[in-house]
C-alpha cells in the first residue's frame, strides 16, 4: 500500500458504516420448507456466500469511488539542452602539443553528457568531421583518429573553419548553441574573407569562447569575431579553460523530480463487477432448487 493515495478519501468512511448496519440490521429470510436437514445446512451457507459477494460488490464500488492511485517517483533529465561545436586548429603549429589537446578534448566531452557535439578541424582547408549528434563514442573515435597533417600543415584556414561552425549551429534546434574554437596560429588560405566572415558573426545567435593558444595568434583578429577570448600560454592552461567553460553549462541540465500518478480504480471496478457476476450466478442457482 505504499505511495497509494485516494482522491476523495471521505468515500472510505461509507465503507465501516455499511459494515455496522449489515451486522446490526435483522436479515430477511423467505419461509421455505424442505424435506431434509440437508437442504437447511446448504442454504445457509449459500446465503452466507451471497451476503459476502454482495459486500465485497458494495466494498470495491465504494473503494473505487474513492479513486485509488499510485505516486512513481522519477528523475527527469532534459536532454538537447545545448549544441557544442569544437573548432579545432591541426594546422603543422599544433603539433608538439597536438598529444594533450586531444587528452583535455576527451576530457571535456566526459561532462558533456546532455550535450549534441560537433567537430570542425582546419588546416589548409577546413572540413566537418562529424554533424552535431549525442553519439559520444563517435565523437570520441573522430577526437583520437585525428592528427596534425590530415588536412595539410602550412595553411590555417580559420575563417572557413568559423563559416563551417556557424552553418552547423544554425541547423540544429537546441536552445543553447555554443562555439569553442581553438587555434594557435594565424589566417592564412581561407576561401572566405575577413570581412564577410565578420559580417556572418554580427547576426549569431549562439555563444562563442575562442581560445588563442601559445603566442603566436593574432588577438585582435580573434577579438573582432564578438567571443569571448581565452589566452593559454600552455596545456595546463588549456585544461583550466575548458574546465572553465564546462562549469559555465553545469546548470543548465535540469533534473526535476517527477511524479506519475496512476489510477487505479479500474482494478476496483473489476473486483466489483466479479463479485457481482459470482452473486448473480449463485442467487439464480438458488432460486432453481
Amino acid at each position: 500500500m505504499n505511495n497509494i493515495y485516494f482522491e476523495h478519501p471521505y468515500i472510505l468512511l461509507l465503507i465501516p458504516i455499511f459494515l455496522i448496519l449489515l451486522y446490526l440490521l435483522p436479515k430477511k429470510e423467505n419461509s421455505l420448507l424442505f424435506s431434509t436437514i440437508k437442504f437447511i445446512k446448504q442454504s445457509k451457507r449459500r446465503f452466507s456466500l451471497l451476503t459476502f459477494l454482495k459486500s465485497s460488490t458494495i466494498i470495491f464500488l465504494l473503494i473505487s469511488l474513492a479513486s485509488p492511485y499510485k505516486l512513481t517517483n522519477y528523475e527527469a533529465v532534459q536532454k538537447n539542452s545545448k549544441s557544442i561545436v569544437l573548432d579545432i586548429d591541426i594546422s603543422g603549429s599544433m603539433q608538439e602539443n597536438f598529444k594533450d589537446v586531444r587528452g583535455i578534448l576527451l576530457e571535456f566531452l566526459k561532462s558533456q553528457n546532455d550535450a549534441k557535439i560537433g567537430i570542425v578541424y582546419f588546416a589548409n582547408t577546413a572540413s566537418i568531421f562529424s554533424p552535431l549528434t549525442y553519439d559520444k563514442i563517435f565523437i570520441k573515435k573522430v577526437i583520437n583518429i585525428v592528427n596534425v597533417g590530415d588536412l595539410g600543415e602550412e595553411n590555417t584556414a580559420l575563417n572557413d573553419s568559423l563559416i563551417l561552425s556557424k552553418k552547423l549551429l544554425q541547423n540544429t534546434q537546441t536552445k543553447k548553441k555554443i562555439l569553442i574554437l581553438l587555434t594557435d596560429g594565424i589566417e592564412k588560405g581561407s576561401q572566405n574573407s575577413f570581412l564577410d566572415t565578420k559580417n556572418a558573426f554580427l547576426d549569431k545567435n549562439f555563444d562563442m569562447y575562442e581560445i588563442g593558444f601559445g603566442e603566436d595568434y593574432d588577438k585582435s583578429y580573434l577579438e573582432a569575431f564578438g567571443g569571448k577570448l581565452f589566452d593559454a600560454n600552455n596545456t595546463k592552461e588549456l585544461q583550466k579553460v575548458f574546465k572553465k567553460i564546462a562549469n559555465i553549462y553545469e546548470s543548465e541540465t535540469k533534473h526535476k523530480q517527477k511524479q506519475i500518478k496512476k489510477k487505479l480504480y479500474q482494478f476496483l471496478l473489476f473486483l466489483a463487477f466479479l463479485s457481482l457476476l459470482f452473486y448473480v450466478y449463485f442467487i439464480n442457482k438458488r432460486s432453481l432448487l
